[in-house]
């Protein structure tokens, strides 16, 4: 393995891990938002909000997930 290819598979991996960690704190945020809506103003919305964290969380896995299979 050439020198070019480690390099690029570690701005690969780095660029992996910043797109998992991104997925990762949207989907916290979101649940975060979806508490402090169902408490404090209203419980239907806060319901609806705390839908989108797995949601978030899917559409992360299958992103990262086609792209690992990638050559």
């Amino acid at each position: 393995m050439t020198q070019l290819q480690t390099d690029y598979e570690q701005i690969h991996q780095r660029r992996l891990f910043q797109v998992k960690i991104a997925f990762l704190v949207a989907g916290f945020l979101s649940f975060l938002l979806s508490v402090f809506l169902y408490f404090l103003v209203d419980e239907q919305q806060g319901i609806y909000v705390g839908l989108w964290v797995p949601s978030i969380w899917a559409l992360g896995a299958l992103t990262l997930s086609t792209e690992t299979r990638k050559p």
